[in-house]
């Protein structure tokens, strides 16, 4: 039942979301919803992106006068707000931009909640103390551990590609051998069909020619059977003497 339920809203949701996929629609406003799941909430979620922006940097802007440490707590109120948002809605089509976008979040809340550790600790160049430095390569790591993989996401999807294509080549390859032997094989068939019988016929029509007496030809039995005529000489034609 549950599963019906969620098929049926998902279905009602690609109803009232299908004006958007149209190609006008797209060509305008594509740039604010691709990329989002297809679902009630998760087109608009760009919006959701910016009002979080603009609200850290009201944090940031309108706090001045607080000083450092009320502006890093607005942020971080804010940054784990949006976090919790994100971590709920999942709004990317694909997985790896979700996780992706919960690695950046939780980066800046780390970064965020190590700024008032920053602030208070006293600093000393010499032996700086051990709640600062801590602070400080779990910023540094947060940050490099985002870089990384973003990255790595990056090259994976390259390298996925490029294999992608490289089977392709090789299932057009194999498939013009194939046309091209099977063209061939047809090619040789053909040849040989036009070439004459084969030597079974010339071997059967060589016994039938055995088995029939030969036949004279007419020229031959015409010259045989000439009649032949004598001819008298003109002394014989005139009368005897006496």
């Amino acid at each position: 039942a549950a599963a019906a339920a969620a098929a049926a809203e998902q279905e009602e949701d690609l109803e009232a979301t299908a004006h958007l996929f149209e190609p006008k629609t797209i060509q305008r406003w594509g740039f604010l919803f691709r990329g989002f799941r297809r679902r009630s909430g998760a087109q608009v979620w760009e919006v959701v992106n910016m009002a979080r922006k603009t609200l850290v940097a009201g944090a940031t802007v309108l706090l001045a006068s607080g000083g450092t440490l009320e502006q890093a707590m607005a942020a971080l109120c804010v940054a784990v707000v949006f976090l919790v948002a994100h971590t709920t809605v999942q709004p990317y089509e694909l997985p790896t931009l979700n996780r992706l976008e919960t690695l950046a979040l939780t980066s800046a809340c780390i970064t965020l909640a190590c700024v008032p550790i920053l602030v208070s600790s006293p600093w000393d160049p010499n032996e700086p103390p051990l709640a600062a430095t801590l602070a400080t390569v779990l910023i540094v790591g947060s940050n490099v551990l985002v870089l990384t993989a973003s990255v790595g996401v990056v090259l994976v999807d390259m390298v996925r590609r490029s294999v992608k294509k490289a089977r392709k080549n090789v299932q057009s390859a194999s498939l013009s051998t194939t046309s091209l032997n099977k063209m061939q094989t047809a090619l040789a068939s053909g040849l040989d069909s036009e070439s004459g019988p084969p030597a079974e016929l010339d071997e059967e029509r060589g016994d039938t020619d055995d088995d029939e007496p030969p036949q004279e030809s007419s020229f031959s039995s015409s010259s045989t059977h000439r009649p032949s005529h004598t001819v008298e000489s003109p002394l014989s034609l005139l009368p005897p003497r006496h």
